[in-house]
């Protein structure tokens, strides 16, 4: 997970940012991708033999090492969106192998297999759903809608500003620290 989400991040780096931001952020995830590639066979493999999934790979674990490649391939070229999905379902992948590994289990006891948390024991009762299914009814559309929203304003990708016509560095770095330091202009004595 660790690596898949490293890859998203550089992938969303990639997305939203230009210039030698978009360069580093596309290196790192050419290195991450190959990484989360190995990272991702292995742990495929270790599912098989230590949970006991059998011989054959389940199709999220098809799905979501096919994922990587392509996000790790994607992320050399100039399709940053579909990197950027790739590697969101190579995540949505491998979140749902661990769910598949645990079934029936929820959460698996350190002291006993007695004391695991089950799908029967974690469900809620009758009035909890009537309450969730109210509350979700009402607050989705909200959240879609501020979602939606930030998405409008942050559309464009983010760009470092444009070098100032003054001195570099030091005028302006030294007025910042003459506003800060007090208005005489002089330095404070320690």
């Amino acid at each position: 997970m660790l690596t898949l989400c490293l890859l998203h991040g550089t992938t969303f780096l990639s997305l939203r940012t230009t210039g030698a931001m978009r360069g580093r952020a596309g290196a790192a995830g050419r290195v991450i991708g190959l990484v989360a590639i190995f990272v991702n066979v292995a742990w495929c493999i270790w599912t098989l033999v230590v949970i006991g999934g059998g011989t054959v790979p389940q199709p999220t674990q098809i799905f979501g090492v096919i994922a990587v490649i392509f996000a790790t391939l994607l992320v050399s070229t100039d399709n940053d969106g579909w990197a950027f999905v790739a590697s969101g379902f190579a995540l949505a992948a491998s979140i749902g192998q661990i769910f598949i590994a645990l079934y029936p289990n929820v959460m698996v006891s350190s002291t006993s297999h007695a004391f695991n948390l089950t799908v029967n024991n974690a469900a809620a009762g009758h009035y909890g759903l009537v309450v969730m299914t109210v509350v979700a009814v009402l607050f989705l559309p909200i959240v879609l809608a501020y979602q939606g929203w930030s998405f409008h304003v942050f559309r464009k990708r983010v760009a470092a500003p444009a070098a100032s016509p003054q001195t570099p560095g030091g005028a302006e770095v030294g007025s910042q620290f003459q506003a800060v330091g007090g208005s005489s202009g002089a330095p404070a004595s320690s």
